[in-house]
């Protein structure tokens, strides 16, 4: 299985140029089974849904008269069961969306700008997956460098990659996994459609 984790900036780089039709043509040509996205507009959303023909869900976490702004997951296999809830939020309002077969359950997430709200916001993720499935997958953006999650393994640390950055020369964006699971692939793609770079892993 493949799978992606990007913030893409809602369709920007990092000089806020628009990229969206890049970024979209990426993650075609990409072909990842599971694609995990946060900063996210409802309507770029509901285009990537179409144009790269996977199932979706979106969380949304910012919704006024300007923006309906969250996270997604799209999926090649149709989704069945979803999970969407909005984590204790300082300011901007933050959340965690999963997934979740017979054997696999994936969780991303965005988490918040002040460190001891993504302490807790951390502590609401492990909860909800606490006992859930023994194969567990979180990723997402975490804003924070030397993120650990004991009884995960960080697959960029895992892997032997955990030198290259995802954001402004820092990494802050991770994807974690079950100890049983066996990763096979990691890696930062340094392309220019988002002010991050996304991840890729194959497990």
């Amino acid at each position: 299985m493949k799978l992606i984790s990007y913030n893409i900036h809602v369709g920007m780089d990092e000089f806020r140029r628009f990229t969206l039709f890049q970024l979209i043509k990426y993650l075609k040509e990409q072909d990842a089974d599971i694609i995990c996205l946060q900063e996210v507009l409802y309507y770029q959303f509901n285009l990537m849904k179409l144009l790269l023909k996977m199932d979706g869900i979106f969380g949304l976490h910012v919704n006024n008269k300007k923006v309906k702004f969250g996270i997604c997951i799209l999926s090649k296999i149709k989704i069945i069961e979803s999970n969407h809830f909005l984590l204790t939020s300082k300011k901007e309002q933050r959340g965690m969306l999963s997934i979740n077969s017979t054997d696999l359950l994936i969780i991303n997430t965005h988490l918040g700008l002040d460190s001891d709200e993504r302490k807790l916001q951390i502590s609401e993720i492990l909860d909800f997956a606490k006992g859930k499935c023994d194969n567990i997958i979180i990723c997402g953006d975490f804003n924070e460098k030397n993120i650990n999650l004991f009884s995960y393994n960080d697959i960029a640390k895992y892997l032997s990659k955990d030198m290259k950055p995802t954001f402004n020369k820092h990494r802050i964006d991770y994807i974690f996994m079950s100890k049983n699971i066996k990763p096979k692939y990691y890696e930062v793609d340094e392309v220019f459609y988002s002010d991050h770079f996304p991840i890729i892993v194959e497990i």
